[in-house]
């Protein structure tokens, strides 16, 4: 107490003075990570054991929310936070003081701040093999960082590098995402999964791509421009392939299959579809199958079979054929011979010179020839210069061949052999 001018004793109030430490993390810390700063308050010389009046933590001289006024008890006050942003950060403590203490402010502290780890992204699919167009799948996205799964940050699933419907920015549950999806088109897809984490506690990353074949069903229809037939003659036999869910079908090949068939085998699918020229050299009933195969992104598929009946060719009538008459040119160069069919033919014939000399039987013969005729008609012939010299003034003329009417179209009919008797050649001997 301290005596007034009256002389009468006037209270008088002694504050001491306070002291304020700040402690810190040892070492660097991650950004946007929970920290702690402690600061520590002794009140005087001898230290009491302070429980009153705040402290302030100021992070590069602005107030850290939710820090600004915390009580001490026992002497401490503590400042739980993040701090948002990399690099070296000053912080700082600033003791209120009470009614005994003045207050008082620590000496600020340099705080490292680093970016989190880099983290790591798995990805899993279930099934794990080819689907079908439609069909539901799952797509699982496991998120490591440091050896622990990720507690934040979202995954967004893409397939073609095009964001998945549905998948996008899936939060993390327990370090992981799963996208359940379906594709509607058949057809290979790499699919990844891109984690961003939305802060710098944790590195971005993407996982290795993961291939998808998605398949469809294929079906094929056989048919046939005619189903009954004579041995011999063609049939054309067209494949359709269709895929269910639409879409052009190139590539894959159709295999057509039957006993005796010429001309199956397989033919390369072009715009959907397949041509074979097939035919069947023995009467009977046949049964054609097709199967499709090999076609990108489609299964294999068989066709309903196709029935082709083959019967035996109808028999030709016979053509009967004359020689009306034989006659010699150019000094026996030249030969014609009337041709005389009874009905429209094909004829082919070769004449046949026969004469004697020197008392033996001579015979030239001459190259066949091939004619379609529908009434008489003369055919020339020519011999070279030394079988003309051979000639003596007459000869015999002979004409072998077959015929084969213009209404049949199978084979010739039976040989032929018609003769012209002294026939003059125009030779002078």
């Amino acid at each position: 107490d301290h005596l007034a001018s009256d002389g009468e004793a006037v209270p008088v109030r002694v504050v001491d003075s306070s002291l304020t430490e700040l402690d810190q993390p040892a070492g660097p810390v991650v950004g946007q990570r929970p920290v702690t700063f402690l600061a520590r308050v002794a009140g005087g010389a001898a230290g009491p054991v302070v429980n009153a009046g705040t402290v302030a933590f100021a992070l590069d001289g602005e107030a850290i929310a939710g820090c600004g006024s915390v009580a001490v008890t026992a002497g401490k006050a503590r400042c739980e936070t993040t701090i948002a942003t990399i690099g070296d950060r000053e912080i700082g403590a600033t003791y209120s003081g009470s009614t005994d203490l003045e207050g008082s402010a620590a000496d600020p502290v340099t705080q490292a701040v680093v970016a989190g780890p880099a983290s790591r992204v798995e990805l899993s699919r279930t099934p794990s093999g080819p689907v079908q167009v439609g069909a539901e799948m799952t797509f699982r996205a496991e998120v490591w960082a440091a050896g622990q799964p990720a507690d934040l940050g979202a995954v967004t699933f893409k397939a073609g590098g095009s964001p998945v419907e549905s998948c996008a920015s899936v939060p993390l549950t327990d370090g992981s995402a799963e996208c359940v999806t379906a594709f509607p088109e058949r057809g290979r897809r790499d699919v990844t999964a891109e984690y961003v984490s939305g802060s710098i506690a944790i590195g971005d990353s993407v996982s290795d791509p993961t291939s998808v074949e998605v398949r469809d069903r294929s079906s094929i229809v056989l048919s046939a421009d005619r189903t009954s037939v004579e041995a011999g003659e063609a049939v054309t036999v067209t494949s359709a392939v269709a895929a269910q869910h639409g879409g052009t079908v190139e590539g894959g090949t159709v295999r057509l299959e039957s006993d005796g068939c010429f001309g199956c085998g397989a033919a390369t699918v072009t715009e959907g579809a397949t041509t074979h020229q097939v035919s069947f050299r023995t009467p009977g009933t046949y049964l054609i199958g097709g199967r499709f195969a090999g076609g990108e992104g489609l299964d294999d598929s068989e066709a309903e079979a196709l029935t082709v009946t083959v019967t035996a060719p109808a028999a030709c009538p016979a053509v009967a054929v004359d020689i009306g008459s034989a006659r010699f040119r150019r000094n026996g160069r030249r030969l014609e011979l009337g041709l005389r069919p009874s009905a429209a033919a094909t004829v082919r014939f070769a004449p046949r010179i026969v004469f004697r000399r020197a008392g033996s039987t001579r015979t030239i013969a001459l190259a066949s020839k091939t004619v379609r005729t529908e009434g008489s008609r003369t055919v020339a012939f020519r011999l070279k210069a030394r079988q003309a010299r051979a000639l003596p003034r007459r000869v015999r003329v002979v004409a072998s061949g077959r015929a084969r009417p213009e209404s049949c179209a199978g084979s010739f009919g039976p040989r032929f052999s018609r003769g012209v008797a002294r026939v003059a050649t125009g030779r002078a001997r």
